[in-house]
């Protein structure tokens, strides 16, 4: 209430000083209007004045010059009189001729003269005569005598008419002058009137101004001085008062300092404490998930299997949580930082439809992704987060969707530059929808749009909120359109880089395709519009039926088609019942099938198998496969462009013929996911360890084969975590790299510090198969002790034949001949430094012995050749001698070979 009371005062004050500040501005104003009025008046009568004496002037200037000329005039009738008896008739014609021309100005001067003074005449003011009374007579006789003169001009006269007409023009002469001194003199007069009246006029408003001045000073600057005085002091009362509200505000302030400091340090320690209890719950979980996996691999009964495979997929979904508490921690502190390096766009967003494929099968629903053909394929940025972001929109939408599908589709939210690239996500579900009243929720952490006990969807709640932030550190934001019962539409826009150089991916031979008509049958719309889009440049023929029946009747009518593509779940009919519709009607040659599926099984694969369908294309429809298949089947003949490589087949068995017990190093969750399901498709199984330190836990706990190790990993980085391996461990487990480090160099310093291996991500699959074939060959040869591969020799026993049967033998001692001299030859390039040299020397070697299955060596040779672009002469040194070390293992091996070789021929 007091501070209403002070405040209500203060209104008062700023009240009454306003209305007393208006009245004296009011009376300032009266004061300076009406000394403006009167200046301006006094300034309008000056003027008049001046304008009257600038007239009187000009009427004294031609009374000045009809004087001169009145002179002239004169002087000229003399000189005529002075030259009549002489003998000089030039000179007195001249001089008529001059006093003819005087004259003449002598009547304009004076016409001029009286136009000028027939409203200034004086003969209107007072009592004064009038100058111009008697003027015009004397004008007149003043003329009359000089043409009298002029007219003796061509006359024999006598010098007294002669002197007689000039003396009547002297006679005049005066009498005009008189006249005209006169009107001179009048209006001389009248300016020195005008003067004195102008001065008087001057005075006059310079004592009203003074007046005016002194009267304000008195009535209204003496009271304003009064009033700022008054005002000044209750501003110092009143800046008091605020200085005393200030150090309160001061002191709030710092108190409120001390909380927020206070509060950041509670973050940080809540941060602190989430990433500490996420690891020790990790190491554990680590274990348990480990002890699991070596369980899976014993002989166990079904039900035994069963219960180790739940205790493995709950340690998983454990671990995801864990994994989204820390990745939030991080951003919440601060601490998480983004990538930027060049990625495939495409590449990303099939990666991250992977990883949800297996669930949206589960359901039968349908995954797709449109690019818009303006978008760039090929962009700089952080493709890990990215592909984080949709995984979670991806996740929640399969999560959320019983039926129906759900679609990614990017474009340009504005036209590209080469400076940026602004694009704009949206993922598009047809499940629950959101209500509107729920809608605020979403993005809030650890908050669910449904909270209830009851709810029938897990989670914990942050997967969107990290989204939020990471797109916005994406310099981003993201929002969502939903409608209960119809579906979600969740939109993200971020900025990224162009990658320079980096065009979208062409298909230049697509000349097989042009003209080919396919009959596609989907009862999805939209997977007929992304099979559109992605064939239509190719030059395909598509017609797509939603409706089967309308395909059938499209073939009764006589239609041709080179292809039909079946959908495998229809509502009405499925694509395998719909295949034995369209067999009764065309046959395998007449028509080719193929299917579109999210998963086949064994049953499905039967009934394929008796349609004879020609392959499959798996959901959702990736471009470059979809290319490949249709190249593969029209142009079975013709050899693809090399930018045009077909996908690498998957080895599904690889895991099961060359077993191996693999640790994934990875401290990011979806990087986690995209390995762990390459290395499922191959049969793989692998362990998880988020950082260096839950590596060397892992593998002192229990045996690996091969670790794939990140690099950027927190707490203790993949560099770190290889040394101390290597220092640990003389029977390590092989270590391949799997990092972002793709830079030039980056792949030497992962040999050099003891690594067996590399693959940068993006993983490629084809990398990824040629590293487990080569480590499995390895770990082969370390545990059985095999030095060359029996597989290897059998193939090169298969050249002999009856006609020469010494060829094994011959390239047998050609190798080993070769081995002794690339031994020798090698050390003294080594000596010498020559370290290109070594690169080529060793290369050759790894090839020879890569056709005798020598794995070791082969090895070994790779090592040398990545080390010697270090120039480490130490380290090459070393690497040598375990070359040569091989070299005598396989020589005698090989020699052993060649004796039994020699028996039997």
């Amino acid at each position: 209430m007091s501070g209403e009371i002070k405040g209500l005062g203060v209104i008062a004050e700023r009240s009454d000083s306003s209305s007393v500040a208006k009245i004296l501005y009011s009376k300032y104003i009266l004061v300076l209007s009406t000394v403006s009025l009167v200046l301006i008046l006094g300034q309008i009568l000056v003027q008049f004045f001046l304008y009257q004496q600038s007239d009187s002037q000009k009427i004294i200037a031609l009374t000045g010059k009809q004087k001169i000329v009145i002179e002239k005039i004169s002087k000229t009738a003399f000189a005529i009189e002075h030259f009549a008896n002489s003998q000089e008739n030039r000179l007195k014609e001249e001089g008529f001729l001059e006093l003819q021309q005087s004259l003449l100005l002598f009547e304009d001067s004076y016409k001029e003269l009286c136009s000028k003074t027939l409203s200034l005449s004086l003969a209107q003011q007072g009592n004064h005569p009038n100058p111009f009374k008697n003027l015009n007579v004397e004008h007149q006789m003043f003329v009359t005598s000089v043409r009298n003169l002029l007219q003796l001009k061509s006359k024999q006269v006598r010098k007294e008419e002669l002197g007689y007409a000039v003396k009547a023009v002297f006679d005049h002469h005066q009498a005009v002058l008189d006249k005209t001194d006169q009107i001179a003199l009048g209006y001389q007069q009248k300016v020195d009137s005008q003067l004195l009246r102008i001065r008087f006029l001057l005075a006059l408003l310079l004592s009203v101004t003074l007046l005016l001045i002194l009267l304000e000073s008195l009535y209204i600057f003496q009271p304003v001085v009064k009033s700022l005085d008054l005002s000044t002091q209750k501003l110092l009362k009143r800046d008091k008062k605020q200085s005393a509200d200030i150090k309160n505000l001061l002191e709030d302030k710092h108190k409120l300092e001390a909380a927020l400091k206070e509060a950041e340090q509670a973050t940080q320690s809540k941060s602190m404490f989430l990433a500490n209890m996420s690891h020790e719950i990790r190491t554990p979980m680590n274990a348990v998930i480990g002890m699991t996996g070596l369980l899976l691999d014993t002989k166990l009964s079904n039900e035994q299997q069963e219960f180790v495979e739940t205790i493995r997929i709950s340690g998983d979904l454990l671990l995801t949580i864990i994994n989204d508490i820390l990745d939030f921690s991080k951003i919440e502190s601060g601490k998480m930082e983004l990538e930027t390096q060049p990625f495939d766009l495409q590449t990303c967003i099939e990666e991250a439809l992977d990883l949800v494929t297996s669930k949206a099968s589960q359901k039968i629903i349908d995954l797709g992704y449109i690019i818009k053909e303006d978008v760039p394929l090929i962009v700089e940025g952080d493709i890990t987060r990215l592909r984080q972001i949709l995984v979670n929109l991806l996740s929640n939408a399969v999560k959320f969707t019983e039926k129906g599908e759900v679609v990614v589709e990017i474009k340009n939210a504005k036209p590209p530059t080469k400076e940026l690239l602004e694009l704009h996500f949206s993922v598009k579900d047809t499940g629950v929808g959101i209500a509107p009243d729920r809608l605020p929720r979403l993005f809030q952490s650890f908050s669910q749009v449904d909270a209830s006990t009851t709810r029938q969807f897990g989670g914990t709640g942050l997967g969107l909120a990290i989204s939020k932030r990471l797109i916005e550190l994406m310099n981003g934001r993201i929002w969502v359109e939903s409608e209960v019962g119809i579906g979600s539409n969740f939109q993200f826009e971020i900025k990224l880089k162009p990658a320079p150089d980096q065009d979208r991916v062409s298909y230049a031979n697509t000349s097989h395709l042009t003209g080919k008509k396919v009959m596609v049958v989907d009862d999805n719309a939209t997977n007929l519009k992304i099979f559109q889009l992605q064939t239509e440049k190719w030059g395909l023929n598509v017609t797509s039926f939603l409706n089967w029946k309308e395909s059938i009747q499209s073939l009764i009518d006589g239609t041709k088609y080179d292809l039909a593509i079946l959908d495998l779940h229809m509502p009405e009919i499925d694509g395998i019942a719909l295949a034995k519709e369209i067999r009764r009607l065309k046959s395998k040659e007449l028509l080719p099938l193929m299917m579109f599926t999210s998963v086949v099984d064994e049953e499905i694969k039967k009934s394929a198998e008796r349609l004879d369908f020609a392959a499959y294309l798996y959901k959702p429809i990736k471009q470059s496969q979809l290319y490949n298949i249709l190249t593969e089947f029209f142009a079975k003949d013709r050899k693809l462009d090399s930018h045009q490589k077909t996908l690498p087949q998957i080895d599904r068995e690889l895991g099961k013929r060359s077993p191996l017990r693999i640790l994934l190093a990875e401290d990011n969750v979806v990087n986690q996911k995209v390995a762990l399901r390459m290395l499922e498709k191959l049969s793989y199984r692998a362990d998880i360890a988020a950082n260096g330190l839950e590596v060397l836990q892992a593998v002192e706990r229990q045996k690996y084969d091969l670790v794939f190790m990140d690099i950027q990993m927190p707490e203790m980085d993949g560099w770190e975590a290889t040394i101390e391996l290597c220092n640990r461990y003389p029977q390590r487990p092989k270590i391949v790299a799997m990092t972002a480090n793709a830079m030039q160099g980056d792949k030497e310093k992962c040999i050099e510090i003891g690594m067996d291996g590399y693959i940068s991500k993006p993983i490629r699959l084809e990398e990824l198969v040629e590293v487990l074939q080569n480590i499995a060959a390895q770990v082969s040869t370390q545990q059985t002790g095999i030095v060359i591969d029996e597989e290897a020799m059998k193939n090169l026993e298969a050249l002999a034949d009856d006609d020469d049967p010494h060829i094994v033998v011959d390239m047998i001692e050609t190798y080993l001949q070769n081995c002794l001299k690339v031994k020798s030859d090698l050390k003294q390039i080594i000596l010498a430094k020559d370290f290109k040299n070594i690169i080529r020397t060793v290369h050759a070697l790894k090839s020879t012995s890569e056709t005798f299955g020598a794995v070791a060596l082969v090895k070994a040779c790779q090592d040398l050749e990545a080390i010697s672009q270090t120039e480490d002469r130490e380290k090459i040194m070393k690497k040598y001698e375990e070359i040569e070390r091989e070299c005598t293992r396989v020589e005698a091996v090989l020699r052993t070979r060649l004796s039994e070789k020699h028996e039997l021929i």
